[in-house]
C-alpha cells in the first residue's frame, strides 16, 4: 500500500494521530506500516507549535520502516527551502544584508518559530537538504506545490531535483530566493486550462498523475478548511490534492493512493 499525506506544519500530535488511525503507527509512536509506503509532500515545519518535533518524527519514521520492510520519503515543501534559507542568511541580526532582512520578514509572515531554529541541529539541516522536489512513483509525480515552475529548472526529475537541491545548499541568496518564489507558486491546474497545464506537467516528467500538498482542499473547494472530509481529485481525476489545511482547522488527510480512481 502507498500512502500520501502533506502539510503537517508543526502540528505533531495531529500528524501522529492521522497516522495511528490509518494504522501506519501504533499506540506508542513506532512504524507499525510493515512494508507499506508513506510520502509526505513537504511542509513539516512552521506555523504550528513543533515543526522539530515533526521533522524528529518523520527521521525516526524513515528508520523504523525501512527496517520493517516499507518506506517513508519526504519531498522538499517551500517552508523547508524557508527555513533552511533562515538559517543560513537570516540567523546574523547584527549585519543583515537587504535581502537577508527580507527573507526574516518573509519568513516571519509565513508563521517561522524561532525555537525551531534555536533547535535545527547540523543532522537536520543536512537531511532536509538533501530531500527531492520531486518523486516519480509509478504514474503519480509526488510533489508539494501546485505549480508549473519546477519545469523552469528542467524536464526531468533528476535534473530539477539536482537544480533545486544545489539552491538550497547555495550561499546565493538570489539563488534561494528564485527558488522560494517558484516553489511558492500555486494553483496552476485551477486556473484556466488547468487540465491542459496538469497533463502537460506529467507528460513531461513521465507520468500520468499528480499529487501534491501546498493549496489546502477547502481553498480549492471554496470552502472553510474544517468542513474538509477528503482530499480532492480534480483534473478529471488526474491531480489529487491532500493538503487539508491542518494550521486552518483542517484535518490531516492521509490518502491511500491504491485507492485512487483511474
Amino acid at each position: 500500500m502507498v500512502f500520501v499525506t502533506s502539510d503537517p506544519h508543526g502540528h505533531r500530535g495531529v500528524l501522529v494521530a492521522a497516522l495511528q488511525r490509518t494504522g501506519l503507527l501504533d499506540d506508542h509512536e513506532n512504524w507499525s506500516g510493515d512494508d507499506a509506503e508513506l510520502f509526505v509532500l513537504g511542509d513539516l515545519m512552521d506555523r504550528g507549535p513543533d515543526g522539530i518535533g515533526v521533522v524528529d518524527l518523520v527521521m525516526r519514521m524513515q528508520a523504523q520502516a525501512e527496517t520493517a520492510g516499507g518506506s517513508v520519503g519526504v519531498v522538499l515543501g517551500n517552508h523547508e527551502v524557508l527555513a533552511l534559507g533562515m538559517h543560513r542568511f537570516g540567523l546574523e541580526t547584527e549585519s543583515l544584508t537587504p535581502d537577508a532582512m527580507s527573507l526574516v520578514l518573509t519568513w516571519q509572515a509565513n508563521g517561522g518559530k524561532m525555537e525551531d531554529q534555536e533547535a535545527l541541529t547540523d543532522r537536520h539541516l543536512e537531511w532536509m537538504a538533501r530531500q527531492p522536489a520531486l518523486v516519480l512513483h509509478d504514474d503519480v509525480v509526488l510533489m508539494h506545490s501546485d505549480t508549473m515552475r519546477y519545469l523552469e529548472y528542467g524536464s526531468d526529475v533528476g535534473v530539477v531535483n539536482d537544480a533545486i537541491a544545489k539552491a538550497v545548499q547555495s550561499d546565493d541568496i538570489d539563488a534561494w530566493w528564485e527558488c522560494l518564489r517558484r516553489m511558492t507558486d500555486r494553483y496552476a491546474f485551477v486556473r484556466p486550462n488547468g487540465g491542459a497545464s496538469a497533463a502537460e506537467f506529467a507528460r513531461t516528467l513521465g507520468a500520468r498523475r499528480i499529487a501534491h500538498g501546498h493549496s489546502i482542499v477547502g481553498d480549492l473547494r471554496g470552502v472553510e478548511p474544517r468542513e474538509t472530509d477528503s482530499a480532492l481529485l480534480y483534473c478529471d481525476r488526474s491531480v489529487l490534492a491532500v493538503d487539508g489545511g491542518i494550521y486552518a482547522g483542517g484535518p490531516c488527510l492521509v490518502v491511500d493512493l491504491d485507492a485512487w480512481p483511474t
